[in-house]
Parts: C-alpha cells; structure tokens; sequence
C-alpha cells in the first residue's frame, strides 16, 4: 500500500520558540487505515528526517505500529520529489 505524503518547506524567523531558519514538514494527504488523527514530522535538518518524524509520531500517537515501506512524495511546494534513501 502506497501512503501519499503532502511535504513543504517554511521559513521562519527566531521567536524565543524556534530557531531562525528552514524547517521542513511532512504529513499525509489522507490518513491511512488505522492511525488516528494526523500526525505532522518536522526537522530542521532535510525533509528525509521530517518524514522519519512523521513516522515515529504515527507509532506513538496512533496506538498501533505502522511502517512506511512504499513512500510517494505527492509534492514540495508544487513539485514532485524524489524517494528519499
């Protein structure tokens, strides 16, 4: 089963809250069979950690184990990307 994944990236300024810079987001277009609620995977370092976030925060907050083995990227800001290794 092929999980549809919306991604974008956002720039943001220091606020005592975060830190000044690019933060990527990763979220699911529909929510898959068995997780609850709609979990969002964030990280400052690429959009690979922010969908192994994404991941790690379905297992905790859903109650049930879930794993991403075929992953389609629907789009980051408007444009495809590649699977990320």
């Amino acid at each position: 089963m092929k999980h549809h994944i919306e991604t974008e990236v956002c720039e943001v300024e220091a606020n005592g809250w975060v830190e000044a810079g690019a933060y990527y987001s990763a979220y699911f277009t529909r929510e898959p069979q068995g997780v609850k609620g709609c979990p969002l995977g964030r990280s400052q370092r690429n959009m690979a950690s922010a969908i192994q976030d994404l991941v790690a925060r379905t297992n905790q907050e859903s109650g049930t184990t879930f794993t991403v083995e075929d992953l389609v990227i629907v789009r980051e800001n408007g444009v495809p990307v590649e699977i990320p290794e």
